[in-house]
């Protein structure tokens, strides 16, 4: 528990250290330093901002607001994703940039996945106290079946001529 408790605020610190470890590294390990740096400059602030969004959508989920604890999944995939950074910042390849997008994808859609299911299941569980607790202080219980609405009428046209409470024609 105290190394996922660990880990959610490394995330924070993460949207500092890993883009500009990226940005630096660009300058000591890249081959064409201009065109290196150049994209370094461009993709680093892109890098903070997915760090800092999958790291808020991970805070703000219900189950971590409580635990203060992130998941074994977000450990899991978060740590993968920051290890492929860093290894992109010591070894540079194509393939190794697809595989950090890659990860970033999964990590997002996958705190997202986590944030919907945990409210659901939340939104679940106070329906069902507020329910209990409504039936015992009332002592009514909600039947289970379907609702019987009685006779269902259908609204006259107006534009057919309908009589209206004055006696005159809807269209006079």
């Amino acid at each position: 528990m105290s190394l996922r408790r660990a880990f959610l605020w490394w995330q924070f610190a993460a949207v500092l250290v890993l883009p500009t470890a990226v940005f630096f590294s660009r300058g000591v390990f890249g081959e064409r330093l201009g065109w290196d740096l150049l994209v370094a400059a461009l993709t680093a602030p892109v890098l903070g901002i997915a760090l800092l969004v999958v790291a808020l959508v991970i805070l703000v989920r219900p189950s971590v607001l409580v635990s203060r604890a992130v998941s074994w999944f977000d450990m899991a995939v978060m740590s993968a994703w920051h290890a492929a950074i860093i290894w992109l910042c010591v070894t540079p390849s194509a393939w190794l940039a697809v595989a950090v997008v890659a990860l970033a994808l999964l990590a997002f859609w996958g705190a997202v996945w986590q944030f919907v299911t945990d409210g659901a299941r939340r939104i679940r569980t106070a329906t069902r106290d507020f329910t209990a607790r409504f039936e015992s202080a009332t002592g009514v219980r909600r039947p289970s079946g379907p609702i019987d609405l009685g006779e269902l009428r259908p609204i006259d046209d107006p534009a057919e001529g309908a009589v209206a409470a004055s006696g005159r024609t809807v269209a006079e």
